[in-house]
């Protein structure tokens, strides 16, 4: 699974902050940290409903996809449960039987079968859909997808904070990656990826030795 030292770094390579061989300091790798979860954050403001906490450098790259094919009306329902451990069913989940929206995000993996999903790895979720009645699987694999669009929306974000220009093709990256991550949960999804999306106003960021 990428880390989201990872992805900051692929990002900074994206705009030549860092080359190909080379890793970010400390200092900047801090600093695009914040930019990353006040971007993800702030999608939400735009009719994203992502559930973030946010990132260390350590942790797994992850946010909740929804499954395929979620019925609008389940979509706009979507509500986030907290973790579920899929091997004690902690808290307990039954086939058939919950609220429309209501999703989980798996903290240990297990085998509970839940609407003929016995097969659960860390960071799946699951969502219940009244329009089926049943828990629909959402692989943590699902969000691996969309990483490409994430680190062009980062190095977008912070292209002005490093001052080096946003080539074109980042640029398209944004947009596609932008809109892909809408399609997933606001139907239809805006054309472009706007960085003021993701800018917070109380906050810069600045490369290392910049003022």
């Amino acid at each position: 699974m990428t880390t989201t030292r990872e992805i900051i770094t692929r990002a900074m390579r994206r705009i030549r902050i860092v080359d190909a061989m080379q890793q970010p300091s400390a200092e900047d790798a801090d600093l695009v940290l914040d930019a990353l979860n006040d971007m993800m954050q702030a999608w939400q403001w735009d009719g994203v409903p992502i559930e973030h906490t946010d990132l260390t450098l350590t942790d797994t790259f992850y946010f909740f996809v929804p499954p395929l094919l979620l019925a609008d009306d389940v979509l706009a329902d979507l509500a986030f449960q907290g973790t579920w451990d899929a091997d004690a069913n902690t808290p307990t989940l039954g086939s058939g039987s919950g609220t429309s929206g209501y999703w989980y995000r798996v903290a240990t993996a297990g085998s509970t079968t839940i609407d003929a999903n016995s097969s659960w790895a860390v960071n799946d979720a699951l969502v219940f859909g009244d329009d089926t009645d049943t828990w629909r699987k959402s692989p943590a694999t699902l969000s691996r997808r969309y990483e490409a669009g994430v680190i062009d929306m980062l190095a977008e974000r912070i292209a002005p904070d490093f001052g080096v220009p946003i080539m074109p093709d980042v640029a398209r990256g944004a947009s596609k990656g932008w809109r892909a991550i809408q399609g997933a949960f606001v139907r239809p999804p805006n054309a472009r990826f706007d960085t003021a999306l993701s800018r917070l106003p109380s906050r810069r960021y600045y490369r290392s030795g910049n003022s």
